[in-house]
């Protein structure tokens, strides 16, 4: 029997990535997917309109809470604490998800989440206490967390390899799509008494919708056969890629069913602490995880999600008299990059696209500083 360390590496190359080989005979993927497949991803994907939503609506109500919760002005460290909470929960519901969607499956770890940023809107919506107002924000970073974790991986597993960047860059441009939006509804009630209310009660439609269409959507064929249902992963790959023949689909599930056996050998053989160990041990999976983590990190930490929460809080210090307005500007660049990203991710590849941007976030972070000054 192969030792531990072994077969942690075997299975460090076996996830997602075993969906994409590239052998001497014809694979499905170079088969056309099908319609069903990219409405798939779209359903899914309305999903990343959580975050979205939620990182661009709660700089408009920073602005105009006013007097509406505990009946006075709320102080600095409230408003951070109604900002950081989201964050916080988000953290958790990455998680729980990540737990859950194993066990059960994917698509009941998007349900969840749906269900939570719903409620959570609805607690927002209907707050008059600061107290109710952070358990409303507790219940959307959940769901926030949950959909951000599984999403991306969901569209990952149904996606072929060829055009697999781009269909998770899916996700990402209703990401910013949710932040357009939410920046509109608060330039659209940034006059309206009380209008607070309806911005955040209005990011419960994507989450309904999002909940809405995943009845028609599928298991990843992975998860499928991750609990044995090879004939259900079977329908499901002709459903997604019409025109490949038996033979295709027939490589596809033997090949997924290779890296679904080597992930059931590791968490037979590894416990979850080994499996944690592994990832210093393991040369392979140490460098992996340092490049994920700090990719990652370096997303958060260079200070963007400043100008996306306060924005509207410095236009109004500024002196705009609509500051919500001018704080489109902010969330309109981002969607426009990052739907420009879908044509550029598969063509200029990921590593160069990257190394190409990120210099320019501390530069402009900068100027932007310098303007404010």
């Amino acid at each position: 029997m192969a030792g531990k360390d072994e077969v942690v590496a075997a299975a460090a190359h076996s996830h997602v990535e075993d969906n994409d080989p590239k052998g001497g005979e014809d694979f499905i993927e170079d088969s056309t997917p099908g319609l069903f497949l990219n409405l798939c991803v779209v359903a899914t994907a309305i999903g990343g309109m959580l975050f979205g939503y939620d990182t661009g609506v709660i700089s408009g109500v920073l602005v105009v809470l006013g007097t509406d919760l505990n009946g006075r002005l709320l102080d600095h460290w409230e408003k951070e604490l109604i900002t950081a909470l989201c964050a916080a929960g988000a953290l958790f519901g990455a998680i729980i998800a990540g737990v859950t969607a194993d066990k059960y499956g994917r698509k009941p770890a998007i349900w969840f989440s749906s269900v939570l940023f719903t409620v959570g809107a609805l607690v927002q919506a209907t707050s008059y206490s600061l107290a109710q107002m952070c358990v409303g924000r507790i219940l959307v970073g959940l769901g926030v967390g949950s959909a951000s974790m599984i999403i991306p991986l969901y569209i990952a597993e149904i996606s072929p390899a060829k055009y697999r960047g781009r269909m998770i860059s899916i996700d990402m441009v209703f990401l910013g799509t949710g932040s357009l939006l939410a920046y509109g509804f608060d330039a659209a009630f940034y006059k309206v008494p009380h209008g607070w209310r309806y911005m955040v009660g209005l990011g419960g439609i994507p989450s309904i919708l999002l909940g809405a269409l995943l009845f028609w959507c599928p298991e990843s064929p992975r998860q499928l056969l991750f609990h044995n249902q090879t004939e259900e992963c079977v329908s499901v790959l002709r459903r997604m890629y019409p025109t490949a023949d038996e033979s295709q689909v027939s490589q596809m599930v033997a090949h997924i069913q290779h890296g679904v056996t080597q992930a059931k050998a590791l968490n037979e053989e590894v416990s979850v602490r080994q499996s944690l160990k592994s990832l210093f041990k393991v040369p392979a999976n140490r460098r992996a995880a340092i490049v994920a983590c700090g990719l990652m990190a370096t997303q958060q930490l260079c200070g963007f999600n400043t100008l996306m929460y306060y924005s509207s809080t410095l236009f109004q210090i500024v002196g705009f008299n609509n500051p919500i307005a001018v704080g489109t500007i902010v969330t309109a660049t981002n969607w426009i990059f990052t739907f420009l990203s879908i044509f550029l991710i598969d063509r200029v590849g990921r590593r160069r696209l990257l190394l190409w941007t990120m210099w320019g976030m501390p530069v402009f972070l900068v100027l932007a500083a310098g303007v404010f000054r």
